[in-house]
């Protein structure tokens, strides 16, 4: 399997781009107005019409030409891209906590060392895979914390009595 060098162009990363930020700009407006009841309708309708936008403006034959109009040189995706991807991992892991990072952060190097995407590739699928197990292991560590917090008080030393007497069998 030959991977077609135009296949990673800067070009289609620009508009790989403007399809996530038309689908996530469509995605929050339909789930704030119009379908606060039914989210996975909205988001369906938002990928949809974000393919559409982004299908059309490749179609126009639309090139980096008018980023340069725009003073971006023709390396915006070397210098920004990363840029990019660290604030939003951050605003990520703010938002929705480290396990969440982490298991993106490791299904995309899987991904990519998997479909031979990287020199490395048995580096990324090993790499991939420890990330997204700490990232789901946070996840669900976080969960029980949030679950523990919701118990009421006579619950909560229940749990705390039961998790003693565990302790203690194991010993």
């Amino acid at each position: 399997m030959t991977i077609r060098s135009d296949l990673f162009s800067p070009e289609i990363f620009l508009f790989l781009t403007i399809l996530l930020i038309v689908t996530a700009i469509v995605k929050f407006a339909l789930a704030r107005g119009i379908m606060r009841e039914s989210k996975s309708t909205a988001s369906i309708i938002a990928v949809c019409i974000g393919l559409l936008a982004s299908y059309g403006l490749l179609k126009t034959g639309l090139s980096m030409k008018w980023t340069e109009a725009l003073n971006f040189g023709p390396n915006f995706l070397v210098n920004g891209l990363p840029w990019i991807i660290i604030i939003l991992s951050i605003l990520i892991g703010l938002k929705w906590g480290l396990g969440i990072v982490l298991l993106i952060f490791g299904s995309t190097l899987f991904i990519s060392g998997f479909f031979n995407l990287i020199y490395a590739k048995w580096f990324g699928i090993i790499v991939g895979i420890i990330l997204s197990l700490t990232g789901l292991w946070l996840i669900i560590k976080r969960s029980r914390q949030r679950s523990f917090k919701k118990m009421n008080l006579r619950d909560r030393e229940d749990y705390k009595i039961k998790r003693r007497e565990n302790r203690r069998f194991r010993r």
